[in-house]
């Protein structure tokens, strides 16, 4: 009987233990250690429903690694998820406590920031922007350039469907992408003054 309770107590805690992996994975993106899409799409409705009460501003910014599948392609897939890393890090180094990254899937990032200003927002844009630019990578003694486009909205207003801010900021991505790549594109909704 108690080898049986042994057992069955060992079993319990290896449930446990998978559950809150699950749980981990759920929320965390396996690969850079950043939000899970679901978390971070999670941090944008939140703090969207905020906006005008608790926060002054919400800052949304959908980020896309320029020229990914070049690298991909010319070094392997391997230096394609060094970069990828190599990405969250910078990031990582940009935001402040209350500001979150996530994963949306490839060498596409969303950032979601409250409470900051237009200039401010922007000026944290082009930091990530020039942090990846000037990067300096190495994967088997080569040199990895890596430039990133964004798309960032910026409201003073409430904004009651996050996915719609969120696509506001993709197609922002696109055309940052479009008029020639690593730069920045900013759309503002709501007072700036």
């Amino acid at each position: 009987l108690a080898q049986l309770n042994n057992a069955l107590s060992d079993e319990v805690h290896e449930r446990e233990r998978l559950t809150a992996e699950l749980e981990r994975l759920a929320l965390e993106d396996a690969l850079t250690g950043l939000f899970s899409r679901r978390r971070v799409i999670d941090c944008v409705e939140g703090m969207a429903e905020s906006v005008g009460e608790e926060a002054r501003s919400l800052a949304v910014m959908m980020l896309d690694l320029d020229d990914f599948k070049a690298l991909n392609d010319t070094h392997g897939h391997a230096a394609g998820d060094f970069a990828l890393e190599s990405f969250a890090e910078i990031l990582r180094g940009e935001l402040s406590a209350e500001q979150y990254a996530g994963r949306m899937g490839g060498e596409e990032f969303l950032v979601v920031a409250a409470d900051l200003e237009l200039e401010a927002a922007v000026d944290l844009a082009e930091r990530i922007r020039r942090a990846v630019e000037h990067a300096s990578l190495h994967w088997k003694g080569e040199r990895l350039s890596l430039a990133v486009s964004i798309g960032l909205v910026v409201t003073t207003s409430p904004w009651p469907d996050a996915g719609e801010l969120v696509a506001r900021a993709d197609d922002l991505l696109y055309r940052a992408k479009n008029e020639g790549r690593n730069r920045v594109i900013v759309q503002t909704h709501g007072d700036h003054g």
